[in-house]
């Protein structure tokens, strides 16, 4: 039976998203003082929320004891949990922020350039989307589509932070954050705690981080996961469980306790995808559009609204030029509404 001093857990699709998993909470939350008990177990959530979007989820659950000891918030960031509340890791928050920052403009240098050399190699390449982080490609003849995504994935290779999808006529460079793995390797060392005591859970490609050697020896995804988290955790020897969601957390730790360990993607799920080359068929996760845009449009217009009653109280030069517009725009109005 192996010792595991720290289990690193995926939040969204992992512990969360399942319909009907009170109980399995309350099995959860035995386990894992279980564990805490005989083995002196810490447990982490790794999530890409941010800690108020994670406690608006959470929360519930601490209620009733399901407390981690430590968060991996943004997918990066340490914080540890104090009688206050959640205490960032400071020292190293502040170098993974300038990793990233660094990260973001590699790629965002890379991208243009990558898109011109697509179009010089191939024909009939249209550039849906191109931005600083996320690049989107039509193909004319989606025969050719598969080796345009091979050579987006040759080219992005030494950037772990990209991933390369295609689907039929579509090829999508999308950024995914592979810094859970570096936030858990961290940790542990923080801890004293080495890979052959950690245990990683997951069921998304920004958690195949987490499953690598260096930072896990035991791994493990629910039914849920996706098909290259299952290869990821079939060739590291974990447990791919044959339930969803929390129920198949509680499988993987059961199965590495008790070395029921089931290495085998699912015939159906690799079936599923036979043909795509990395076995993707279904459309890759689209990545969150910024909230800047909508925020810049609020700042703008509640900036305009004080521009203008200054305007009309005659409180800054040139009010009357300013006002003059609106008040046009009020009597057309006016004449154009009925009664």
């Amino acid at each position: 039976m192996p010792r595991l001093r720290l289990i690193a857990l995926d939040l969204d699709g992992t512990l969360v998203g399942g319909t009907n998993e009170h109980a399995h909470y309350l099995s959860l939350r035995e386990t894992l003082n279980r564990l805490r008990r005989e083995q002196g177990l810490l447990w982490v959530i790794c999530s890409g929320r941010r800690m108020r979007s994670f406690l608006s989820v959470w929360r519930p659950m601490m209620d009733i004891g399901l407390g981690p000891d430590y968060l991996i918030l943004k997918g990066a960031y340490i914080y540890r949990a104090t009688p206050r509340g959640y205490s960032p890791h400071w020292r190293w928050n502040m170098r993974i922020r300038r990793v990233l920052r660094a990260n973001r403009r590699l790629i965002a240098r890379a991208l243009p350039r990558w898109n011109k050399m697509a179009k010089s190699m191939f024909p009939g390449i249209r550039t849906f989307t191109l931005r600083a982080d996320y690049m989107r490609l039509h193909v004319a003849d989606a025969k050719i589509a598969p080796q345009v995504a091979e050579l987006m994935r040759r080219t992005a290779r030494p950037y772990r932070d990209l991933l390369v999808f295609h689907y039929g006529h579509e090829v999508q460079l999308v950024t995914v954050p592979y810094t859970k793995g570096l936030a858990v390797f961290e940790l542990a060392r923080h801890l004293c705690v080495t890979a052959d005591e950690v245990l990683a859970i997951g069921d998304g490609y920004n958690d195949i981080s987490m499953m690598e050697q260096a930072t896990a020896r035991f791994t493990g995804c629910p039914a849920n996961a996706e098909l290259e988290v299952m290869r990821a955790v079939s060739e590291r020897g974990g447990h791919i469980a044959a339930e969803r969601g929390v129920a198949g957390v509680l499988d993987v730790i059961s199965a590495h306790q008790h070395g029921t360990v089931r290495s085998e993607v699912p015939p159906g799920r690799a079936a599923s995808a036979a043909d795509s080359p990395r076995g993707i068929r279904r459309r890759p996760p689209q990545p969150r559009r910024s909230r800047l845009s909508r925020e810049a449009w609020v700042v703008l217009a509640c900036a305009f609204t004080l521009i203008l009653v200054l305007a009309q109280f005659g409180m800054i030069p040139g009010g009357r030029l300013i006002v003059r517009p609106f008040h046009l725009l009020i009597s057309l109005l006016a004449k154009l509404l009925p009664g």
